[in-house]
């Protein structure tokens, strides 16, 4: 059975058709990616899936249980973790504080008037920002970090809800060559030790090409190849509408 099954998934804005008629289905386990050119509908797909837009018309099924119409605190608590292209952080909180936060709210805790709240969770906080190379700046405010590692805070408060699929949009934006390898590299490696699938939206295919396990393409709202790296590399229909190479 597969991990996530999307059957028929529809989204128009006005005349605009945003996603149309998208089936796949990701295994557990899989490091995957989708690309597309800019407008092909790839984000539109993940709030589809996350909750975070309603649907003109598809099922979204996570390990069998029908998703579709859940709210996106649901969707998360079902399984799914979400790391958004702009980083949602609290700019005046610590990167301590923001994944605390995101544990607490998880697992459903509430401060009361006399608790310590800085007590709460601290082990596990901590672990997390650990996983993403964090430790060390954990009494940083958010706002006060390097774009790179406000990128990896991102992860980590995804990380927090413990996904068993991790999806990220364009986890790169904004990087060097340099840094997007290394982040990349990170998010594998947490993938490999926590057993848990990602499927990542992405325009560098340096990352694309050498992460992934296997490539879905979109263009104008449609999936129109899935298949190995190697698959999609020698793909005409790819090279003709997105890498941008002629016969």
């Amino acid at each position: 059975m597969s991990l996530l099954r999307v059957e028929g998934l529809k989204k128009a804005f006005g005349g605009l058709l945003a996603v149309d008629d998208v089936n796949l289905e990701i295994q557990a386990g899989e490091m995957s990616s989708i690309i597309g050119p800019n407008g092909a509908g790839k984000t539109t797909f993940f709030n589809l899936v996350t909750g975070y837009l309603s649907k003109d018309s598809g099922r979204v099924f996570f390990k069998g249980d029908d998703i579709s119409r859940l709210s996106p605190p649901q969707i998360c608590h079902q399984g799914i973790g979400r790391a958004f292209q702009v980083s949602n952080l609290f700019p005046r909180f610590t990167a301590f504080d923001n994944v605390q936060v995101a544990l607490m709210m998880h697992k459903r805790m509430a401060l009361d008037f006399f608790s310590n709240a800085r007590k709460l969770l601290r082990p596990e906080t901590l672990k997390i920002l650990e996983e993403v190379g964090l430790a060390d700046q954990a009494h940083l405010l958010s706002k006060s970090l390097a774009h790179g590692d406000q990128k990896r805070l991102d992860i980590a408060i995804a990380l927090a809800s413990e996904p068993e699929l991790l999806m990220l949009d364009e986890p790169t934006a904004g990087m060097n060559p340099k840094e997007s390898f290394k982040i990349m590299d990170l998010v594998a490696g947490i993938a490999r030790a926590r057993g848990m699938t990602v499927v990542f939206i992405e325009h560098d295919m340096d990352i694309v090409f050498s992460i992934s396990e296997r490539i879905r393409v979109m263009h104008m709202g449609r999936l129109f190849a899935a298949g190995k790296p190697e698959e999609i590399r020698e793909n005409r229909e790819v090279k003709q509408i997105y890498l941008g190479e002629s016969e």
